[in-house]
């Protein structure tokens, strides 16, 4: 397969030497995700990939640096060092990357190897990436050449409610506060979010009142997210044939449109269906289906 015609595009910018406006800093970048990924029609190099991305890094371009920082964590096409994989994220970071203000905190947060831990940092990082959002409040993809860089917004919001769940980093144990962290890593779909806001909901805990069907909704999103956890939550309730609404096992009504649910009776079902925030009645994947056929035939 032959490079696509962006990546040609991209490449012959990436080679120009006047970058006024930042965009051969871009180029070099695209081009250095597409060596790492095999994308765009190019083979898989690394190695090129990491020349590319140091190009751009060293011009200062941060989305670049944080994929070097990624690189060199990983050890993907050079040696491994952490030291030095700190070292660009620290680079990005400084210019407000989001993405390695997030990475740069765990690392502190653990003290990897040749790095002290300093936890007091790492929360003022999680802080600092947790606050930032685009103008259209989306996440951007991990991905992205963007200097910004937003994909890990959530995953700073998760570490946040852990530590005042848990009262790590310096910070007192502030159930509220966790939760509300929780449930913006949630709405931005971050699977530790989502797996953090069904735990408290279902159980009833962290100073949460117990509301099954709100708990299930989310772990039902976890677990299409690929936790390994919500998996396991989702899976033992329906071998349980547990009532959605309240969690008692043997329940004998089914829903009738998608046959999945089981309620313990029609009040359950009606508590399940009136939810304000969990509603069956719209999540129902036959309800989804019925709706996108009607659509399909008004548009017919």
């Amino acid at each position: 397969m032959a490079p696509s015609s962006v990546f040609m595009e991209k490449l012959i910018r990436a080679e120009q030497l006047n970058d006024v406006d930042g965009e051969v800093g871009s180029a070099q970048s695209h081009v250095g995700l597409c060596y790492l990924q095999g994308a765009e029609g190019v083979r898989m190099d690394k190695g090129e990939a990491v020349k590319w991305f140091t190009r751009a890094g060293t011009a200062g371009h941060a989305g670049a640096q944080f994929q070097l920082g990624d690189i060199y964590a990983a050890g993907l096409g050079v040696v491994k060092s952490w030291k030095t994989a700190v070292s660009w994220l620290e680079k990005s970071a400084l210019q407000h990357n989001a993405n390695a203000q997030f990475r740069l905190a765990e690392c502190l947060s653990t003290g990897v190897v040749g790095v002290k831990m300093d936890v007091r940092r790492a929360l003022n990082l999680y802080r600092l990436a947790a606050a930032q959002q685009q103008s259209d409040g989306s996440a951007q993809d991990l991905n992205s050449t963007s200097p910004k860089g937003y994909a890990f917004v959530c995953c700073a919001q998760n570490a946040l409610g852990d530590c005042h769940s848990h009262g790590t980093h310096g910070v007192a144990r502030d159930y509220p506060l966790a939760v509300e962290y929780y449930r913006k890593a949630a709405e931005h779909g971050c699977t530790g979010g989502l797996w953090n806001c069904g735990d408290v909901y279902l159980t009833g805990t962290r100073g949460c009142r117990k509301d099954f069907p709100l708990g299930i909704k989310y772990m039902k999103a976890a677990a299409a997210c690929g936790s390994p956890g919500a998996t396991v939550w989702v899976d033992r309730l329906r071998e349980e044939r547990a009532c959605m609404a309240c969690g008692k096992p043997r329940a004998l009504t089914k829903c009738g449109r998608c046959n999945e649910d089981r309620y313990c009776d029609a009040r359950c079902q009606l508590v399940a269906w009136r939810h304000p925030t969990a509603s069956h009645k719209l999540q129902c994947p036959a309800h989804s289906t019925r709706n996108n056929h009607q659509s399909t035939s008004s548009s017919a």
